[in-house]
């Protein structure tokens, strides 16, 4: 019987009682540096897009699909939409600003001796958050919400 890949990060859409969560998720043992590194090239203009659902440190659970862009402009924006009421499809779209304020806050996280979480989006104009959390869940959050 195969042993779970517990430095792998989860990907997940869990339904709270705050609202809809996009939830990255891993032990502590998960490796966070590569996310890290994501957001940071995000946050430094040498990415633009990115499927991070196919990311090879990420297990995505029940079809769901997160595309992250990059926005042009230098306010401070960000902004997220389900692609289609009926799918796990998401467009996550952020100016340099906000990608490197995702990234400070995951690296806090990954360095931090203890579990927990941070939100990295959380938007007015969209009701869907996105948590990063350590520690905090199993691989199977999912299945009983």
């Amino acid at each position: 019987m195969l042993q779970p890949d517990n430095t792998k990060i989860h990907l997940a859409y869990i339904e709270t009682s705050n609202g809809p969560w996009i939830l990255i998720f891993g032990s502590m043992l998960s490796d966070f540096s590569p996310l890290v590194s994501l957001f940071d090239d995000f946050s430094s203009g040498k990415k633009q897009y990115c499927e991070l659902h196919n990311e090879s440190y990420i297990i995505p659970h029940d079809n769901i699909e997160v595309i992250m862009r990059s926005l042009s402009s230098r306010k401070i924006l960000s902004d997220l939409q389900q692609k289609k009421s009926d799918s796990l499809i998401f467009e996550w779209c952020c100016s340099i600003e906000i990608w490197e304020d995702c990234m400070e806050k995951t690296a806090y996280l990954a360095d931090a001796p203890d579990s927990g979480h941070q939100y990295v989006f959380a938007q007015a104009i969209s009701e869907t958050l996105v948590v990063v959390s350590r520690g905090e869940y199993s691989e199977d959050i999912h299945l009983l919400l």
